[in-house]
C-alpha cells in the first residue's frame, strides 16, 4: 500500500494546491480536512448536474447536510472554487432575477479523478469500499 507522499509525488502539477501538501504540513488540522473534503464533495456534486448555488444548498439540506448548507459556506466555497478554475459559473435570467449556474470545468474533473485515485491506493479506500456495502 503506497503512502500518502508516494500517492502525492504522482499529482499532476497543475492541481497539487488543491491536496494538502505532505511536506508543508505533517498533520494537517481537522479543518483543512474537513475543508478539502467538502471542496472535493461540491465537485463531485455539480460533476453530477450543474446547479445554482441555491439548488446546491437545497440538495445538502435534502441530504441533512444543514450545518455546510448556509449561504455563508456555500457561497464563498463556490467562488473559491470558481477562481481556482475548478468550476465555471453561467448568469442565468429569470425575469429580473440573476443566478450563477456552476459547472465542472476539466480542471474540476482532474481533481475528482486524481481523488479517487488517492482514495483506490491507500488503505482508506478499502475501508470506504468495505463500510458502503453494508
Amino acid at each position: 500500500m503506497p503512502t500518502y507522499e508516494e500517492v502525492f509525488s504522482q499529482i499532476p502539477k497543475s492541481i497539487r494546491d488543491v491536496f494538502p501538501d505532505p511536506e508543508g504540513c505533517k498533520k494537517p488540522s481537522l479543518v483543512q480536512m474537513h475543508k478539502k473534503v467538502a471542496m472535493t464533495y461540491i465537485l463531485w456534486l455539480i460533476e453530477q448536474e450543474p446547479m445554482t448555488g441555491y439548488q446546491l444548498m437545497k440538495l445538502l439540506k435534502e441530504h441533512h447536510h444543514r450545518a455546510m448548507a448556509t449561504p455563508s459556506r456555500i457561497y464563498p466555497l463556490l467562488s473559491r472554487l470558481e477562481v481556482a478554475g475548478l468550476l465555471r459559473a453561467k448568469t442565468l435570467k429569470k425575469g429580473k432575477r440573476e443566478s450563477k449556474q456552476y459547472s465542472i470545468t476539466g480542471k474540476g474533473r482532474l481533481v475528482i479523478k486524481t481523488t479517487r485515485k488517492i482514495i483506490s491506493r491507500m488503505l482508506w479506500g478499502k475501508f470506504l469500499q468495505d463500510i458502503s456495502k453494508r
